[in-house]
């Protein structure tokens, strides 16, 4: 049962003592406050969590790109033979980072 379920079925517990007369006015407006409380705080700990999943999602494709970028330049530096004119160098090039994809 999730977190909002139990704490639905709690305030509908608390809501059946209150129309039975076993708790007070004031009792159960604290018991909401509790409740509001807790309500506020699982939402900000879901919020940290989304936002840390999707930095550690930016980060991953991040590194992944400058690594990319590593051992292309890494293959650049390592030709023995010069590149040919304009248009071959750039095919290879594409064609190597089609390899890296």
């Amino acid at each position: 049962m999730t977190v909002y379920a139990q704490l639905t079925e709690q305030q509908n517990a608390l809501q059946l003592l209150a129309e039975a007369g076993k708790l007070q006015p004031e009792e159960m407006q604290q018991l909401q406050v509790f409740q509001d409380n807790i309500g506020f705080e699982v939402n900000k700990v879901v919020t940290g969590m989304q936002f840390q999943d999707m930095t550690n999602q930016l980060l991953q494709r991040t590194i992944n790109r400058v690594n990319g970028l590593k051992d292309l330049l890494h293959e650049l530096s390592s030709h023995q033979v010069p590149m040919a004119a304009a248009e071959d160098e750039h095919e290879e090039i594409r064609r190597f980072i089609m390899q890296l994809n």
